[in-house]
C-alpha cells in the first residue's frame, strides 16, 4: 500500500473545494469511498467485488477533469482485479489506459510502475514475450524509485533474467513455471471517510 494515492485524493479535494465546485467534491468523495470498498475486498480474494467498486469510482472519476490520476490508480485495480480473475486481455487494456493517464507523474510513479508490471504479468501469459520484457523493465526502473515499490525488484529482476533469454515470442513465456505471476493493486484510495469530515459541503 502507498499512501501517495490518498495525498492524490486530498489534493484533489482541496482544488475541488477552493474552486466551488462543490457537486463535483460530493462526486469525488462517492468516487474515493467506492475505490476503497474495492480495495477492501482484495484482502477477501474477492476479485468480482473490486471489480464492482473500482469500475464504479472509474465511472464517477472519468466525470471529473481534476480527478485524472485518481481515475488512473482505478484503472490499474481494476487491470489487477482481472489479472486475479485470469481476464489477461482486459488486464492489458486498463494497464494500458492507466500508464497513459498516469505516465510521468512523479506523486504516482508507484502507480505506473505497478501498472507495467501488469502489463508484463498479462503479455507472458498471453505469450508476447518480448513486450513482456520490455514491460517488466519499465517497472523495475520506475518501482525502484517508488515508495513501497523495492519489495516487487526481486520477482521482477528474476523475471527479466528469464525473458531475456526467449529470443522470439514463438516460444512461450507463460510455459512452465519459470516466471513469477503476481498482480498489484495502483495504489492505496483510503481515507474516504476522513475526507468526507474534513471536506463538508
Amino acid at each position: 500500500m502507498t499512501s501517495q494515492g490518498y495525498l492524490e485524493g486530498v489534493r484533489v479535494c482541496e482544488e475541488l473545494e477552493k474552486t466551488g465546485q462543490d457537486a463535483e467534491l460530493i462526486f469525488c468523495l462517492q468516487g474515493l469511498k467506492s475505490s476503497e470498498q474495492g480495495q477492501e475486498r482484495l484482502s477477501k480474494g474477492d476479485f468480482d467485488g473490486v471489480l464492482k467498486y473500482s469500475i464504479e469510482a472509474e465511472s464517477i472519476f472519468s466525470k471529473i477533469p481534476e480527478a485524472k490520476y485518481l481515475l488512473a490508480i482505478c484503472k490499474a485495480d481494476i487491470s489487477a482485479a482481472y489479472g486475479g480473475l485470469k481476464n489477461y486481455e482486459q488486464v492489458a487494456r486498463y494497464a494500458k489506459e492507466a500508464i497513459a493517464l498516469v505516465e510521468g507523474y512523479e506523486m504516482l510513479i508507484f502507480t505506473e510502475g505497478t501498472a507495467y508490471m501488469n502489463l508484463g504479468m498479462a503479455q507472458v501469459q498471453l505469450d508476447q514475450a518480448q513486450a513482456a520484457l520490455s514491460s517488466f523493465e519499465k517497472a523495475y526502473n520506475l518501482l525502484k524509485k517508488a515508495p513501497n515499490g523495492t519489495r516487487y525488484l526481486d520477482a521482477l529482476r528474476n523475471n527479466i533474467e528469464i525473458l531475456k533469454e526467449t529470443k522470439t515470442d514463438s516460444a512461450p513465456a507463460s510455459s512452465g513455471c519459470m516466471v513469477s505471476v503476481l498482480f498489484i493493486f495502483g495504489g492505496f484510495l483510503g481515507g474516504a471517510y476522513l475526507l468526507s469530515r474534513i471536506f463538508v459541503v
